[in-house]
């Protein structure tokens, strides 16, 4: 009819066309309201059995993303069949149609693997620490986690950068200059697979002293519990607490602090003006080479006006 649609059901057993009801077209109805009306209306003729085909496609769809090669766990039998379906740009296939048929034994398999794996979230720390600690989840997300890995190491090398440590793109260590102590934080990869890819890192932060000194101050795994930047902070925090505690500051730049501190109190002999310049100078270098001369910058500045007060009482 011209200002209403008829609304019909096929009858699965009798291949029969029913009548379900009538929706008017009324002039005062939008076409999204009239459509609206006629899904409404098939809605509420939906059998069981095709409820149930909903919820496993819903189930399907959000559990397999988190599951490797979950597709093809049941791509065999419904693919080749026609009832599996590509949603237009997304990367990941996707199902827009389960069939009866295939409500079955493929789809149930498909449960199986979920329930085994109980869903595994493998860049979570729940789920990270399942895979790490079976040799097998590690080869079957491999991939997963070296995409994953590839980008969460070059973040937290940018966010080390952030706080002055250096390093060139891609090497395994970076270091940074803290109280005459060059510190180096090392990244170490735990790698399967034939195609080495990564699965897991661990930074080492070692110091070098000037005298040639290295020691281990710490170790810090990624266990996926704290964000790239929490990671860097961790490292960075380290190395200022070694810095505070260790007692690593080296003879040469304890005695050029204190050497410009007596100059400044006043305990240096002003006899000789030109040797103890030249001596300011000479402390001055080693706290500056030793990476340490914008933290004293203020110690040199006051030993240089100290110098000349001297030479302008002496020489007028």
């Amino acid at each position: 009819s011209n200002d209403q649609f008829t609304v019909e059901l096929l009858d699965k057993e009798s291949s029969v066309w029913e009548d379900v009801g009538t929706v008017k077209t009324d002039l005062g109805k939008t076409a999204e309201q009239i459509a609206e009306e006629i899904e409404n209306m098939v809605s509420g003729q939906v059998d069981p059995g095709d409820e149930t085909e909903k919820t496993m496609l819903t189930t399907v769809n959000e559990g397999s993303p988190k599951i490797p090669d979950g597709w093809g766990i049941v791509s065999d039998g419904v693919a080749k069949a026609g009832d599996m379906h590509f949603m237009p740009g997304t990367l990941n296939p996707k199902w827009t149609e389960i069939k009866s048929e295939h409500v079955g034994a493929d789809v149930e398999n498909f449960f199986k693997i979920i329930r085994k794996l109980e869903v595994l979230d493998p860049v979570s720390s729940e789920g990270y620490a399942k895979i790490m600690a079976d040799e097998s989840l590690q080869l079957q997300y491999q991939d997963v986690l070296d995409s994953f890995f590839q980008e969460r190491i070059v973040a937290v090398r940018n966010a080390l950068r952030y706080v002055d440590w250096d390093g060139e793109n891609g090497a395994t260590s970076l270091s940074k200059t803290l109280g005459g102590v060059v510190y180096q934080a090392s990244f170490s990869y735990k790698q399967v697979g034939a195609g080495a890819n990564i699965v897991g890192f661990t930074v080492s932060v070692n110091s070098n002293s000037r005298e040639g000194g290295i020691a281990q101050i710490a170790t810090i795994v990624d266990d996926l519990s704290r964000t790239p930047e929490q990671i860097a902070g961790e490292i960075d925090g380290a190395v200022s607490v070694d810095d505070g505690n260790s007692g690593n500051e080296s003879e040469e730049i304890t005695a050029a602090k204190n050497f410009l501190q007596s100059v400044i109190d006043g305990g240096k002999d002003a006899a000789n003006l030109m040797d103890l310049l030249d001596e300011i100078d000479a402390s001055a270098k080693a706290l500056i080479d030793a990476g340490m001369g914008s933290e004293y910058d203020d110690l040199i500045g006051k030993a240089a006006e100290k110098w000349a007060e001297l030479d302008q009482q002496a020489n007028g």
